[in-house]
């Protein structure tokens, strides 16, 4: 075996070898050809300054001061000649020796020098490569005017260039500086033709380039099953290329995989997040991409920040600061400026985290654009200091730059900030007013959520579902070396043998894999629609207009403080429905405390209050068992709504929980109404309550997963000369995190 492996090893070792040497004789020939053309060349001719021109470009990656060299005699022999065109590349092949070099000024210079002489000429190929680097110079100067006005100059000249392939590469380039300054619609307009013209001229690299950036367009509007849909495209269309290992295509399959560990930091999904970055960053290195590392080490504290690993955040965000300002990329620093700053207020080192927060705006001055978070961040310190007029004051900076730059992120933070700061100042009016607006502005986000959670699930599915043939690929691929390599040593019945015996063990393997991903996709799907049919069945429209009507009334009577208090409770009771629906485990603190918020709402409104208990027996701790969320609290809004009479003066609903035989969780919810029985006389309905139904099925399909028992049970009172209804639950249960059968974000 070992003898097997180390022969593989040679082999691969001589082929690497081989290619490298055949790039570098292939590159050496034409530079010599080239040379052997100019030698016969005798005649000082046109011909002459073309064939310096294209001499000097060969020499572009293995030796800049030969391309300099050629490139000036070919200038002095175009000027002698009045050769226009000659002279107008060798300038250009000028700028492209200073850009190379990172002479941005000196290759500004070179490259509209070269436009003045295309434009004379009308040489729209020559004009679309000036202005490529001029965008290019332009973007690296972080100059974003300059960096559009020369995009805008490349698709006024794009229906006159010749080659398919170059229109479309340019067209990729310019949806990109697009996406980079925030112009994401125009961006996928301007690639949706550059895929039509490299799939109707057959360009598949092209079409690959175009499928990565239309990707990250996607991904920047946070439509990321969209986005995933055409990055898998782009890595698809990348495997089926000859080569598929250059060094532009690796790159841009490291950048794919960067951004899709993007989207799972996003999704919370941080091992994931950690695999896609860490091969991202392997890529880089080894093509010293240190923009890209950066931005890849960058991310990776993004991941230890969100999990609370403070110390290891800083130290890979100053790591990351260091690599931006070696490479003048301020936008990305002060990013991690933002996120520095973030850290510092959590930890309490006020004073730091201030002095990071006015280094990112210093640094967006210098860049001449504005950001509300660094605002808010001051804003927030002020108001931890008790500093309660500055903390308005920055607060209202940072919404005023928000609704300037017409932006949406962070602006709930920000309306939520205001009204906590105008509270604290007396000023309840304003607070109320941007307390309803932050409540607004979070339903609607949350809502959009929810639907982008479940489409990202429809599509992560599919992703799956295309590793996987990928890996099946790779793994037949490898199959067939070993199977070349065995047939020098074995005999044909040995061979067969072989191939039946791989052949079938891979179709089983197959099967099992299938079957096995089926049932469990099958299993997941289930207790998702179970779970939204119960999110949809909670909070309904009527209870929701009911509440605000209440809070109308009070607001009316001018009794403010009572209604700060009632839209507290009532904000809290939406942000932990929202939050626990999220979850397919929560702690059972958590739980109570959504039930104990519905029925302080109930007692806010009716005339005679529910009295509401809850008993917890000695060995049930909340505060680390974790249950399914949204279990109890549709039985308590049960007994609220139908258990008692309106002339009833006496309403009891009490909450037991206990540990019974087989450590088995049991939750029993009571009440002192009218009973079922009674409630069955006044309603003629045959219909099982949708909450009960709802439940029952999520409960069947929970024991599955988790492995544990569970039931429900209502009985009425009334038979035992007792008063209500006694309804029992036996509800799933999880110790710890660890324990659970699967992922507890969905």
């Amino acid at each position: 075996m070992k003898i097997e492996f180390g022969l593989i090893k040679s082999i691969c070792l001589v082929l690497v070898v081989f290619v490298w040497s055949s790039s570098i004789y292939s590159q050496n020939s034409k530079i010599d050809s080239l040379k052997q053309l100019l030698q016969n060349n005798i005649r000082v001719d046109s011909k002459k300054v073309d064939l310096l021109n294209e001499l000097s470009f060969s020499f572009r990656r293995s030796n800049p001061d030969s391309l300099l060299k050629y490139a000036k005699e070919a200038k002095n022999l175009s000027l002698k000649l009045d050769y226009n065109s000659g002279q107008g590349r060798s300038l250009f092949l000028q700028g492209i020796h200073a850009f190379d070099k990172h002479e941005l000024d000196n290759a500004l210079e070179y490259f509209e020098k070269s436009v003045s002489v295309y434009s004379s000429l009308h040489d729209y190929d020559g004009l679309a490569d000036c202005y490529f680097y001029l965008a290019k110079v332009s973007y690296l100067q972080e100059e974003t005017l300059g960096t559009l006005e020369y995009c805008k100059k490349i698709l006024d000249v794009i229906e006159s260039i010749e080659s398919c392939f170059m229109k479309a590469y340019f067209l990729n380039f310019v949806a990109d500086m697009y996406n980079f300054h925030h112009h994401y619609q125009r961006a996928i307009e301007i690639l949706q033709y550059s895929i039509k013209v490299s799939i109707t001229n057959e360009q598949d690299f092209t079409l690959g380039r175009a499928y990565m950036i239309l990707g990250i367009s996607y991904y920047r509007l946070k439509n990321f099953p969209e986005a995933l849909v055409y990055f898998n495209k782009a890595l698809d269309l990348y495997d089926t290329l000859e080569d598929s290992r250059d060094e532009t295509v690796s790159q841009d399959k490291a950048v794919i995989l960067k951004y899709v560990g993007h989207i799972y930091i996003a999704q919370g999904r941080y091992d994931d997040a950690h695999i896609h970055l860490n091969l991202a960053l392997q890529i880089f290195k080894k093509y010293n991409n240190y923009r890209n590392i950066a931005t890849c080490i960058a991310n990776t504290a993004v991941i230890c920040k969100n999990e609370g690993q403070y110390n290891g955040a800083i130290a890979l965000f100053e790591e990351a600061i260091v690599q931006y300002k070696k490479h003048n990329m301020k936008t990305n620093m002060f990013s991690s400026l933002i996120s520095l700053g973030d850290i510092y207020f959590l930890r309490g080192e006020y004073q730091q985290s201030q002095q990071t927060f006015k280094d990112a705006i210093a640094l967006h001055k210098e860049i001449k654009r504005s950001s509300a978070y660094p605002y808010l961040g001051l804003s927030r310190i002020d108001y931890a200091k008790d500093n309660y007029k500055e903390a308005l004051k920055k607060a209202l900076i940072s919404l005023d730059i928000i609704e300037k730059n017409q932006e949406i992120e962070h602006k709930e933070e920000i309306y939520e900030q205001l009204g906590f700061t105008y509270a604290k100042l007396g000023m309840y009016e304003e607070a109320y007013k941007n307390k309803l607006r932050y409540i607004a502005l979070k339903d609607s986000i949350d809502n959009k959520e929810i639907t982008r959670r479940i489409a990202e699930l429809e599509a992560e599915y599919k992703y799956k579902d295309k590793i996987k043939s990928a890996e099946v690929r790779e793994k037949d691929l490898n199959q067939k070396v070993l199977e070349s390599d065995r047939r020098l040593i074995k005999t044909q019945n040995q061979k067969l043998l072989a191939i039946i015996g791989v052949l079938l063990l891979a179709v089983i393997t197959l099967v099992i894999l299938f079957v096995s991903r089926v049932r469990i996709v099958k299993s997941e799907s289930k207790n998702i629609l179970a779970e939204q049919k119960l999110l949809r069945s909670q909070m309904t429209p009527h209870f929701a207009f009911n509440a605000l009507a209440n809070l109308q009334g009070i607001i009316l009577n001018k009794e403010y403080p009572k209604s700060l208090e009632y839209l507290s409770h009532f904000s809290r009771l939406l942000r932990l429905t929202l939050e626990n629906s999220r979850n397919q485990m929560v702690l059972l603190k958590d739980e109570l405390l959504a039930v104990e918020s519905y029925m302080e709402i109930q007692n806010l409104t009716t005339c005679t209050p529910y009295v509401f208990e809850v008993i917890l027996c000695k060995s049930v701790d909340p505060s680390t068992l974790w249950i399914p969320p949204m279990l109890i609290q549709p039985f308590v809004e049960n007994a609220v709504e139908h258990a008692f009479m309106e002339d009833n003066h006496d309403k009891h609903i009490t909450i037991t929980l206990s540990f019974v035989e087989d450590k088995q969780l049991k939750c029993c919810i009571r009440d002192n109404g009218i009973g079922l029985n009674s409630l069955h006389k006044n309603d003629t309905s045959s219909k099982k309550p949708l909450a009960t139904q709802i439940t029952t099925e999520r409960l069947n399909i929970l024991s599955k997963i988790l492995k544990t028992k569970s039931n429900i049970s209502t009985v009425d009172q009334t038979k035992h000369n007792k008063k209500g209804t006694l309804v029992t639950l036996l509800l799933p249960y999880k110790l710890a995190l660890n324990d659970f059968h699967f992922n507890c974000r969905r």
